[in-house]
C-alpha cells in the first residue's frame, strides 16, 4: 500500500510560499471573511431577516435564564418527539457547546452576541481547511488555494447567515477531526471529535463514520483496527447512551422511541431523491464535488448525509422560501463533502503541473462564485417577515 499523500521535492519546496506568508494570508482572509459575515448577520438581524426569529428568541432566552439563574423559559421549541422546557434543563438536543458560550453571553447578554460567536466559530472553517490541505499536500501554495476555494463554497453563505445554530458551528471541527484521523494525530483528533460531539448529537454518527477514513501512511492492521473500534465506540456511546439517556431523563421515557420514528416515516420516491441529491452535490458543493472523486473513500462518508436530506427532509429550492432556515441540516453533509473535496484537490495538485493547476484553480473559483451567487439570489427572494 502506497502513501496517499504526495512527496514534495526540494525544487517544489523552493517555489512554494513561505510558511510565514501563507499563515499571514490565511489569517487576513479569515479575519476579512469573519468581519463581513458578522456585519451581514447583524444587518439582517436589525432588518428582521433572521432565518427563523422564533429559534433565535429561544436561544437568547435560554442563555439569559442560564446565566441569570432564572431556571425556566417561556419560548419552548416543539419537535415531533418532545417539547422543551419550561425548565432550561429539559432539552430536545445534546449540544454542550452552549455551556462554553455561556460565559461570553454573561458579559454581553444580547442575541447579537450569539450571532457574532457563531460567525467566529464558523469562519474557523477557513484555517481548518488550510491545515487539512497542508497535511495532505505539504505545500503552502496548495493549502492556501484550498482555503481560498473554501470561502467560495456555494452553500457556505446561507449556512453562516442562518442565525445561531450549534449544528452549523461544527464545520471546522469536522475538518480538524478528518485531519487528525488521517494523520493518526491524537491531539487533533481529540480536539476535532470533542468539538463535533459538542455541537449536536447528529455528529456522533459522523464520529463513528470517521473510522472508515484511510490513513495517509502505511500502518499495521492492528493499529487501523484500534482506531476504528475507538471511533465507532465513541460515536455510538455518545448517541445511543448519552443522548438517549438525556432524552429519557429530561423529556420522557418514550422520547427516544419517538425520536427514532422520525426516520421511519414515508420517504420521497427514488427518482425525486436522486434529482434532489444531484442538486445538493452539484449546486451545493460546486467544484468540491468534482475534486471529491479523487478521494472516493472519504467522499463515501458524505453520501449518507446527502441521502437523508434528499429523501424528504429538505431541498435547495427551499432557499427562496420561508423554509430556508432548514439549510442548517446541510451542515454535516457540507462538512464531510468539503473534507473529501480538499483531499481530492490536494491529490490532483500533486499530479498536475503548476501552470495547469493555476488555470484549474481560476476556473474552479469562477464556478464556485457563480453557484454561491445563485444561492444568495435565491436567499434574496425569501418573503419579508414584515410586509411593505
Amino acid at each position: 500500500m502506497k502513501p496517499s499523500s504526495q512527496t514534495t521535492t526540494k525544487p517544489e519546496r523552493a517555489n512554494d510560499l513561505s510558511p510565514k506568508l501563507a499563515m499571514s494570508a490565511v489569517g487576513l482572509l479569515t479575519t476579512f471573511v469573519t468581519l463581513i459575515t458578522i456585519y451581514l448577520s447583524i444587518k439582517r438581524y436589525d432588518e428582521f431577516k433572521t432565518g427563523w426569529s422564533w429559534d433565535l428568541a429561544y436561544y437568547n432566552q435560554w442563555f439569559w435564564c442560564l446565566t441569570h439563574r432564572v431556571g425556566s423559559i417561556t419560548v419552548r421549541p416543539i419537535a415531533s418527539y418532545a417539547i422543551e422546557g419550561p425548565s432550561i434543563w429539559k432539552l430536545n438536543y445534546l449540544a454542550p457547546i452552549r455551556f462554553l458560550i455561556a460565559p461570553f453571553y454573561r458579559l454581553w447578554p444580547d442575541p447579537r452576541c450569539l450571532l457574532i460567536i457563531h460567525d467566529i466559530v464558523f469562519c474557523g472553517t477557513i484555517p481548518a481547511a488550510f491545515s487539512l490541505a497542508w497535511s495532505e499536500s505539504k505545500s503552502n501554495r496548495v493549502a492556501f488555494s484550498a482555503a481560498l476555494l473554501t470561502v467560495t463554497t456555494p452553500l457556505l453563505p446561507p449556512l453562516v447567515l442562518n442565525d445561531f445554530r450549534e449544528l452549523q458551528m461544527a464545520l471546522p471541527f469536522v475538518l480538524l477531526a478528518v485531519d487528525g484521523v488521517r494523520g493518526r494525530a491524537r491531539g487533533r483528533t481529540a480536539a476535532g471529535v470533542l468539538g463535533m460531539l459538542a455541537c449536536r448529537q447528529e455528529y456522533a454518527i459522523g464520529v463513528a463514520l470517521l473510522a472508515f477514513l484511510p490513513c495517509r501512511e502505511t500502518e499495521p492492521s492492528a493499529q487501523t483496527r484500534r482506531w476504528m473500534k475507538t471511533l465507532v465506540a465513541i460515536g455510538f456511546i455518545w448517541f445511543f447512551w448519552l443522548f438517549f439517556g438525556v432524552l429519557r431523563l429530561t423529556v420522557g421515557v418514550s422520547a427516544p422511541r419517538l425520536f427514532l420514528q422520525e426516520f421511519a416515516g414515508p420517504k420521497a420516491p427514488l427518482d425525486q431523491t436522486l434529482v434532489t441529491s444531484a442538486e445538493f452535490i452539484i449546486l451545493g458543493l460546486g467544484v468540491w464535488a468534482l475534486f471529491a472523486t479523487w478521494a472516493p473513500r472519504v467522499a463515501l462518508i458524505a453520501l449518507p448525509w446527502v441521502w437523508s436530506l434528499a429523501s424528504g427532509r429538505w431541498s435547495l429550492r427551499y432557499l427562496s422560501t420561508e423554509q430556508w432556515h432548514h439549510v442548517r441540516y446541510c451542515a454535516p453533509y457540507v462538512a464531510f463533502g468539503l473534507a473529501a473535496g480538499i483531499i481530492g484537490w490536494c491529490r490532483l495538485a500533486g499530479r498536475t503541473p503548476k501552470t495547469r493547476l493555476a488555470v484549474i484553480l481560476i476556473l474552479a473559483l469562477c464556478c464556485n462564485i457563480t453557484l454561491a451567487t445563485l444561492s444568495m439570489q435565491r436567499l434574496a427572494r425569501v418573503p419579508s417577515p414584515i410586509p411593505g
